[in-house]
């Protein structure tokens, strides 16, 4: 693993290996770590270039640029070919959670958080909200609204007290959990 990844990845895979979406996209638990390193590698390796990996304190945020036409992509082609060889027996989840995250996403310009994630043992103490709110000030200084899927009720409740409101109804991942998309305006617009 690239040492200038290495401390945002551990932090993301640390945050998300037991989400309720990681664990129904990956119900293997053994396999679920490495595979989630490695694709979280890929995607802040593509956000480096193309959109911006903030880490604050212990929070690290993933964000992408949606140009309007079609949502942003979180991989580039060859980061999706090499995510495709890791995924094997679970393809066909991360091409359902694809299609339905990619059929709900915005077509404006926005910016998209992607993930944002505190390491277990340091969340509920402010730290996540306090990168986030900083980075959504830096949104709405350059009129950029905000769009994201939260994944859990706690998440989606946070959210909404930094003023995203949901997006149409839940993505329903089959057999499994929900996806809240999100949308957050403009502040002060």
């Amino acid at each position: 693993m690239r040492t200038d990844v290495d401390l945002p990845v551990r932090t993301l895979v640390s945050a998300f290996v037991h989400d309720a979406v990681s664990c129904w996209l990956v119900p293997d638990p053994a396999l679920r770590k490495p595979l989630y390193e490695a694709w979280f590698e890929l995607t802040v390796a593509h956000a480096e270039r193309t959109g911006a990996v903030v880490t604050t304190g212990s929070a690290v945020q993933v964000w992408f640029r949606g140009d309007g036409r079609e949502a942003p992509r979180t991989l580039d082609a060859e980061g999706e070919r090499r995510l495709a060889d890791l995924v094997g027996p679970f393809a066909d989840r991360f091409a359902t959670f694809d299609e339905l995250t990619e059929q709900r996403h915005p077509r404006v310009e926005h910016w998209y958080l992607a993930l944002i994630g505190v390491p277990p043992h340091r969340q509920r103490a402010g730290k996540g909200t306090a990168a986030l709110a900083a980075s959504l000030r830096e949104c709405d200084r350059a009129g950029l609204p905000t769009y994201l899927e939260a994944s859990s009720t706690a998440s989606r409740a946070l959210y909404q007290r930094l003023g995203f409101a949901d997006l149409g109804d839940p993505i329903e991942l089959p057999g499994g959990p929900l996806l809240h998309p999100m949308w957050r305006g403009v502040a002060g617009r």
